[in-house]
């Protein structure tokens, strides 16, 4: 599905719902999310994420931007837990061997979810998800995204941690 125009932003989970991940994730026990962001965010999304860290203050997420994929694997492969979208820079976080959370909308999992031992896959269950390209191109809602909720991502969190 990566060869239509504008596919990647469209397999990006609603930023609002990240923003209140990473909330929860502080308030529950102090967790501090680095956040990476990539060509697929846009400026939207950086906007949106800027403004979360002027609200959360001292506690706000550290960005990152701008990375090699060298310096970004690094990254990744000192973390604790990587939590992304259907994208292949989860699938590196996968193949390093990091505990992966992928979040999934459009795309089948059967085929593209990232492999390893400790991943985790969310989506929403809806009847046209996952979608022939035609589909996607025409789809202007993507609820297979919007209805993936933050609890069913914090499960997944939670399942991971447990496993780690």
């Amino acid at each position: 599905m990566s060869s239509i125009p504008g596919a990647e932003q469209r397999k990006v989970w609603p930023v609002d719902r990240f923003v209140e991940l990473m909330r929860r994730l502080e308030r529950a026990d102090g967790t501090r999310a680095l956040v990476v962001l990539g060509p697929a965010e846009g400026a939207e999304v950086q906007k949106a994420f800027e403004a979360v860290a002027w609200e959360m203050g001292p506690a706000a997420p550290i960005f990152l931007k701008g990375l090699t994929l060298v310096e970004l694997a690094s990254v990744i492969e000192a973390s604790r837990l990587f939590l992304g979208n259907d994208s292949g820079i989860t699938h590196m976080a996968a193949a390093l061997g990091v505990p992966t959370v992928a979040i999934f909308g459009p795309s089948d999992p059967k085929i593209w979810s990232p492999w390893g031992r400790h991943v985790a896959l969310v989506r929403s269950n809806i009847a046209c998800s996952p979608c022939s390209q035609e589909t996607f191109v025409e789809c202007q809602d993507i609820q297979c995204l919007k209805q993936v909720s933050v609890d069913d991502v914090l499960a997944a969190v939670s399942h991971m941690a447990r496993e780690g």
